[in-house]
């Protein structure tokens, strides 16, 4: 299939759809994982096969909407988590690349709620989070660089709520060294990367936890995580938003 451009649409049976075209440039999906199972095995839904193994038996919960009808339910004090090896196609560094999920919090207060997380002990990459009132009591997305690391927060979102589902998208550009940070298709917040470029490991790429000496959890559900190696144009987020309903990722066509 030839590149075109990243939101189009086509009419099928007489109503009209719009999709993602995954395959823009080059093939820019790295995992496309619905979450809809109610246990065991996530199937990874880009071509790259990287189906996430269920740890201390994650369950399901209802979704957003009648679009997105079921989500991944995480309990913090089960320590529940899904995770699947380090590759290439999960590993980023100095690249454009976006995240994307929907995430519903049970709880936050003094815990870090984990997302989308590439740490392990003595390797940081990325990692998309609540942080604790004791830190920001904020949404973050942070990037392990050199000995440090750099972040974004949702400032002008503020504090999430529980019991709401939200709609995150976080990037990096890399020709502008920036990492980006938006939250329901708000108000888009940005830091400079700084002359360190991010770091490259082999940490397991998880959802709901991360892995440092001691672990943090989610405490609530998360559905449709997508991780693409391109920027997502603006159009496209507000597409997958509407106006909190979001879309159905199955419904997006990858290469047709």
């Amino acid at each position: 299939m030839s590149n075109r451009s990243a939101l189009y649409q086509q009419v099928r049976g007489g109503h009209e759809q719009r999709y993602i075209d995954y395959e823009v440039n080059g093939g820019a999906v790295s995992g496309l994982w619905p979450l809809y199972e109610p246990a065991g095995i996530r199937k990874d839904f880009s071509p790259n096969g990287n189906h996430l193994t269920d740890n201390s038996t994650v369950t399901d919960a209802p979704g957003p909407s009648i679009w997105i009808p079921r989500a991944s339910q995480f309990t913090a004090a089960n320590d529940e988590f899904l995770s699947v090896a380090s590759n290439a196609n999960l590993v980023t560094g100095l690249i454009n690349y976006t995240l994307s999920c929907w995430v519903y919090l049970d709880t936050t207060g003094a815990n870090y709620r984990i997302f989308i997380s590439k740490r392990e002990v003595g390797t940081y990459e990325y990692q998309l989070f609540y942080s604790s009132t004791a830190d920001s009591g904020l949404i973050e997305f942070e990037l392990g660089v050199g000995a440090g690391v750099v972040d974004v927060r949702g400032t002008t979102f503020g504090t999430p709520p529980t019991g709401q589902w939200l709609y995150i998208a976080a990037w990096v550009d890399a020709s502008a060294r920036t990492l980006n940070l938006q939250i329901n298709n708000g108000v888009v917040e940005t830091a400079a990367l700084g002359g360190t470029d991010p770091n490259t490991g082999t940490a397991l790429f998880q959802i709901g936890r991360d892995q440092p000496a001691s672990p943090q959890y989610m405490d609530g559900r998360i559905t449709q995580v997508v991780l693409e190696k391109r920027l997502l144009p603006a159009d496209a987020r507000t597409w997958r938003y509407n106006n909190g309903a979001g879309q159905s990722i199955q419904e997006l066509r990858m290469g047709t």
